[in-house]
Parts: structure tokens; C-alpha cells; sequence
């Protein structure tokens, strides 16, 4: 290492106190699973999480020597943000079929009895009523309710103040629902799905 060092005109101990390169191998093990979990969460399809987890990884890969092994899961969360917001303006700019048609409506009636797959369809029923937040408020909303972290983890990880944070959820909250009883308003009989 010393030679190596050297032939680079490294100092030994400067390349020591030097924090180590952080690799798109080490963030993709080590934060995958939680990236695709928020790209899902935040409004992508499960068809589509996976092509939208790439997209963050690659711009992750070309920002590689900006991103620090401390805030690199905040650094990822950021860019996915953007990544499944541009993508749902994009679907919903497309959208060609109905909810009907997707068979949402058919999914939330089968989610009302005891089949083993109800929790599945009540997530498209939640992920339906989601759809209805503002990007910001939907994101402290799935950080703190599906990867339950506090809010100062969130506040950290988006790098905003604590209060912002509280307020957001409560906001999110209030919103999800309105959204609910508007839902269960127009479609009494099947418990608010379309």
C-alpha cells in the first residue's frame, strides 16, 4: 500500500484520515430494499418500482463522489423522491385505463371479506387514497408510518426542521382522512373505492 501510496503522491497518513469512497455495490446492498419500498410507497406501481429504483441508483452512480456513507440513505431518499414524482406526473399525464379497469374496485370488495389476500388489496386501497397528497406531505407520511421512523430521523434524512416535520404529518394525516370520507361519500356501498 505504501508503493502505491507513493507512486500517487499520497501522503500515508492523509489517505488514512480520509473517509472511504462510498461504492453504487455498497449503497445498493445496503439501502435496495429500502429505496424500492419508497419509490412504492411514494405512488409509483409495483410494475414500475423496479425500473424507477434503477433510475435512482444510476443518478446515484454518477453522483457517487457527492454522496458520504452518513447521509448517503437521506442522499437516496431525496432522489427518489424526484424520481417517483416525475414519474407519477408522467402516469398520470398517460393514464389511458380507468381505476375500474385496473381492477382496483374489484380488489378493495375482495379486501371487505377474510381472504388471506385482503392485505394486499387494502394497500391498493391506501395506495389510491395516497395518490390524493401532495408529494411532500406523502413523503413524511410513508417515512414515518411504513419505515417508522421518528421525526427527527425524518427531519434529518430530508433535511428539514422538526416542526416542518410534525406539521407535515399532522397535515398528511387530516388530508388522508378527507380523502377517505370524500371516497366513502360518492362510493357508499363499496367503502370508498370507485
Amino acid at each position: 500500500m505504501t508503493s502505491l501510496l507513493a507512486s500517487l503522491n499520497v501522503n500515508r497518513a492523509e489517505a488514512l484520515d480520509r473517509p472511504a469512497q462510498v461504492t453504487i455495490e455498497a449503497l445498493v446492498r445496503e439501502h435496495g430494499a429500502f429505496v424500492w419500498r419508497s419509490v412504492r410507497r411514494l405512488g409509483v406501481t409495483e410494475a414500475d418500482a423496479d425500473d424507477v429504483t434503477q433510475l435512482v441508483f444510476l443518478r446515484a452512480r454518477d453522483r457517487l463522489p457527492e454522496i458520504q456513507p452518513d447521509t448517503a440513505r437521506g442522499f437516496l431518499y431525496r432522489l427518489a423522491l424526484g424520481f417517483a414524482s416525475n414519474h407519477r406526473r408522467s402516469q398520470h399525464r398517460r393514464r389511458e385505463t380507468s381505476l375500474e379497469e385496473e381492477g382496483v374496485r374489484d380488489a378493495i370488495e375482495r379486501a371487505r371479506t377474510d381472504d388471506p389476500a385482503a392485505r394486499i388489496e387494502q394497500r391498493a386501497l391506501l395506495d389510491l387514497l395516497l395518490e390524493s397528497l401532495p408529494v411532500d406531505l406523502r413523503a413524511v407520511l410513508v417515512l414515518h408510518e411504513g419505515e417508522e421512523m421518528t421525526a427527527p430521523e425524518i427531519a434529518d434524512l430530508l433535511g428539514i426542521p422538526v416542526g416542518t416535520v410534525a406539521s407535515r404529518l399532522r397535515r398528511a394525516r387530516e388530508e388522508l382522512r378527507a380523502a377517505l370520507v370524500r371516497a366513502r361519500l360518492r362510493n357508499p356501498t363499496t367503502g370508498g373505492a370507485p
